[in-house]
């Protein structure tokens, strides 16, 4: 198993080393609000997930950032994996930061449009999660276009600490000539 993908990691393919552009955008939450708090002790804003209940004063509900913008570069390595660096102004509205690599399955739909799914395993980083540090996140993925242009929607579930509501981000992927 662990030569076969391998092997689809670096086979030959048409789109082989191709570089696009990542559109990072819009985002849905499955709520609507947070509620920010200030840690007392230490007088910084944090998020209610990791201060403390003894050292909390609530500060306001806030909305999700619903519109993540920030820029990317994807490169393909074949037509099955590619590798994928980043920012974006997360949901907390602080920049996150990302590396991460893929795998998608495509299936032809008509002509040059493509339907594919699959995983990408993200290195995170941004103030806004786990206390500000850097972890790693596996995300469902899903594709729909061309080679030319993609519309890419990325899940990431409620985790714990990590993500405390259900979202799904969106991302265009542009080639790049």
């Amino acid at each position: 198993m662990k030569k076969l993908l391998l092997l689809s990691l670096f086979s030959t393919s048409s789109i082989a080393g191709q570089f696009d552009l990542i559109l990072n955008g819009q985002s849905f939450h499955s709520e609507k609000q947070y509620i920010e708090y200030t840690e007392t002790i230490h007088n910084k804003t944090c998020y209610y997930w990791y201060c403390s209940e003894t050292t909390e004063q609530i500060i306001h509900k806030r909305d999700f950032n619903q519109t993540n913008t920030g820029l990317g570069i994807q490169y393909d390595l074949n037509d099955y994996s590619f590798i994928q660096v980043g920012y974006y102004k997360d949901s907390y509205y602080t920049t996150a930061n990302y590396i991460g690599i893929g795998y998608t399955k495509n299936f032809n739909v008509v002509n040059d449009l493509k339907l594919g799914t699959g995983i990408t395993i993200q290195y995170l980083h941004s103030p806004s999660y786990m206390k500000g540090h850097p972890f790693i996140v596996p995300l469902p993925i899903a594709t729909f276009g061309t080679s030319d242009i993609a519309l890419q929607m990325l899940f990431s579930p409620k985790i714990g600490k990590i993500n405390d509501v259900d979202a799904l981000f969106f991302q265009l992927k542009i080639k790049i000539k």
